[in-house]
């Protein structure tokens, strides 16, 4: 498990703060990720509203990942690997999946970038969504004011979520 948080012109250039998470793809995990959305809602003085919108939309997306991996998807080499600072650093082996939240946070908005090198397994819910995936993606559109599925060049996914606040 990795954090880093990054504050002022040297991290962001428009002065915003930038915090990444990596944790083990394992549901135990997720309250971290609602613990660190709180963490910096607090910091920023957001309204209550906000960061509850904020954390289950969070912890909805790492779902998506967490079920993909307890439902036996097969993750493409290099997937339990992470850069443990800034994307700079040389990528260390994890003992299992993670999930990568990278948060970069200015005065206006959030955007939280969910990510993990799932692969594109057919199986994976984000290719061919199931119900329970749909619902959660309806979830966390109606949360958001935007919400990006984008694939990552190790054949992953990474959700890419966006809220004005």
């Amino acid at each position: 498990m990795a954090l880093e948080a990054h504050h002022g012109t040297g991290a962001h250039a428009d002065g915003g703060h930038r915090v990444s998470l990596a944790i083990p793809c394992r549901p135990e995990y997720a309250a971290l990720c609602r613990l660190t959305v709180a963490g910096i809602a607090n910091l920023q003085g957001l309204d209550q509203e906000t960061v509850a919108d904020l954390k289950v939309a969070v912890t909805e997306a790492c779902s998506l990942f967490m079920r993909f991996a307890e439902s036996g998807g097969e993750a493409p080499p290099g997937a339990a690997r992470f850069a443990e600072s800034g994307g700079e650093a040389p990528l260390v082996d994890a003992p299992e999946p993670v999930i990568r939240l990278e948060f970069s946070i200015t005065d206006d908005s959030w955007v939280i970038q969910v990510c993990a090198g799932q692969g594109s397994s057919p199986a994976h819910p984000l290719v061919h969504p199931t119900a329970e995936t749909e619902l959660g993606l309806s979830v966390i559109r109606a949360l958001l004011d935007r919400v990006e599925l984008l694939a990552e060049s190790d054949g992953g996914f990474s959700l890419t979520l966006v809220k004005q606040v």
